[in-house]
């Protein structure tokens, strides 16, 4: 089998909190938001 793409999976109990830091601290775009 040969890899052609990867991404990170973040877990967290405080989404909101967490996407607030990566979009301050490191200017990310959420690219798939949902309330599931």
């Amino acid at each position: 089998m040969k890899t052609t793409s990867y991404y990170p999976v973040l877990m967290t109990g405080d989404v909101a909190g967490t996407t607030a830091f990566y979009v301050e601290h490191f200017r990310f775009q959420p690219l798939f938001e949902s309330d599931w």
